[in-house]
């Protein structure tokens, strides 16, 4: 009978042992604060007006004799206006472009079109409307915080209606407060 006894309380020692719940190892661990944030609050961190310094080579066509110095035609500052909580309006060229933003400050410029003033260039292209426009496509991305940013665009335009490609020119952005 001792035996049997035995045998039975090892049994139930051995099943309640192995029928509790391992600790997990991560279960007190509670999402840090940067986890948290929203998007609104990154949205209106970096709302306001941005010292911009732009790092762009100079557009060259020499077969047209076309030569634009593209870092010339920025503003020493862009103006940045929260929208949505995740887009931000970008002012550029008096019109007004957007970027998504995530809550890690992440941007994301999708393809949208701008009308460039080209009046200053003295250029004769077919393509320039009468006020000496011409529409340019844009796209990029980058990142930003509450004090600085650095976003990558890339501009694409066609010079000539009978060209077989686009052109294209790349800049990166550097934004501090």
């Amino acid at each position: 009978m001792c035996k049997n006894f035995i045998s039975i309380l090892f049994l139930c020692t051995a099943v309640i042992i192995y029928s509790c719940e391992k600790d997990d190892p991560n279960a007190n661990i509670q999402p840090s604060d940067n986890n948290n944030v929203s998007s609104e609050l990154i949205c209106e961190d970096v709302e306001g007006l941005w010292q911009l310094d732009a790092n762009c080579p100079t557009y060259e066509l020499p077969a047209l004799n076309i030569e634009i110095d593209v870092e010339s035609r920025f503003e020493d500052t862009i103006p940045l206006t929260c929208y949505d909580d995740d887009r931000i309006l970008i002012q550029f060229y008096g019109q007004t472009l957007y970027a998504n933003m995530d809550t890690d400050g992440t941007l994301t410029i999708p393809s949208q079109e701008f009308q460039a003033d080209f009046s200053q260039e003295g250029l004769e292209l077919d393509i320039l409307d009468e006020n000496l426009n011409i529409t340019i496509q844009i796209d990029g991305d980058g990142d930003i915080n509450e004090n600085s940013g650095t976003v990558n665009v890339n501009f694409s335009f066609t010079l000539i209606d009978d060209f077989p490609f686009e052109e294209m020119t790349s800049c990166v952005l550097n934004l501090n407060r």
